[in-house]
């Protein structure tokens, strides 16, 4: 198999990865929809209205019910499928990146690739916490759809919308923009799950590559992922190109480097290693690439291919 075969089945496989999360976040818009139509009938049940404005004896406690029933529905329908899908594509994710490093064990003779592919697999699920095809109680997928912070957002909303004696209007719009969000902000649900469908996506990807990786002590990778309009900087100097290990300690040094406020007016970069590995994948908060969401990826290489790749770099 060529250097080019190999490359083209990466790159089919970080098509298949944004692919996959684009699917995740339209779901999550459908969710949002629901979510707010929910919402609007519940709250027209129990809210009552004098003179245009919001005028609602009704408890605190009957208004949490009325929220939480909104929210049950969206969570046992549309977001129930987000969240099975969310295991479907970490396998998915697994396997593409054990079939690929499968040819790569095959091409350099080594033996043992099934006890490795099975140690990766183990280890993402566990640190996942999934067990059997199913959530840890406590785990970190388990505690993230457990997450409140979404009906406490909408409670927010609907009792500042009482207290000022808002119209229904009013609120409607207000929790419309909450929910649903708007061209230029993510709805709720969105806010809520991108981190998982982005980040953590990546990570596991990212882990799974360099679990494969180091087993095959390899030294040597490129910088996979494209161009986009919204690319940074640092990544648009190394998409595609060869580099090693010693080479990416030193990125954070690079002045290109995103960082966070306290971080350039310290000049210390925290919280980021440069190329994730089994040791730091789902759940860490350690920062790799490009930083935050990053879409590149890498892959492993030998010595012998990078040299074929980027002979200059032997010179």
């Amino acid at each position: 198999m060529t250097d080019a075969e190999l490359r083209n089945i990466f790159r089919g496989l970080g098509r298949d990865l944004n692919d996959r999360q684009k699917k995740q976040l339209a779901r999550l818009r459908v969710a949002e929809r629901s979510l707010f139509d929910a919402l609007m009938e519940e709250l027209s049940a129990v809210l009552t209205v004098e003179n245009g404005r919001i005028n609602s004896r009704l408890s605190e406690s009957g208004i949490n019910r009325a929220v939480n029933k909104a929210i049950s529905q969206v969570q046992s329908g549309p977001m129930r499928e987000v969240q099975m899908q969310v295991l479907k594509d970490i396998r998915a994710l697994l396997t593409g990146n054990s079939d690929y490093y499968g040819i790569i064990y095959g091409l350099e003779g080594r033996k043992g690739f099934g006890q490795v592919k099975q140690k990766t697999t183990d280890q993402t699920f566990k640190r996942l916490g999934v067990k059997d095809g199913k959530l840890v109680k406590g785990g970190y997928l388990d505690k993230y759809f457990s997450r409140g912070t979404l009906d406490s957002e909408v409670r927010s909303v609907i009792a500042s919308a009482i207290s000022g004696r808002r119209t229904m209007n009013e609120l409607r719009r207000q929790l419309e923009i909450t929910v649903k969000g708007t061209k230029s902000i993510d709805g709720a649900l969105t806010r809520e799950y991108s981190e998982l469908i982005v980040d953590t996506y990546h990570q596991v990807d990212r882990s799974a590559s360099g679990s494969y990786g180091a087993a095959l002590n390899f030294k040597w990778a490129t910088y996979e992922g494209g161009l986009i309009e919204t690319s940074r900087k640092f990544c648009i100097k190394r998409d595609g190109k060869v580099f090693n290990t010693v080479e990416a300690e030193k990125w954070r040094e690079d002045p290109d480097l995103p960082k966070t406020t306290k971080e350039r007016q310290s000049g210390v970069v925290v919280n980021y290693t440069p190329l994730a590995n089994a040791s730091n994948a789902a759940g860490a908060t350690a920062t790799s690439m490009g930083r935050w969401r990053c879409r590149h990826r890498v892959r492993w290489i030998s010595e012998q291919m990078a040299k074929r790749l980027a002979p200059e770099r032997f010179n």
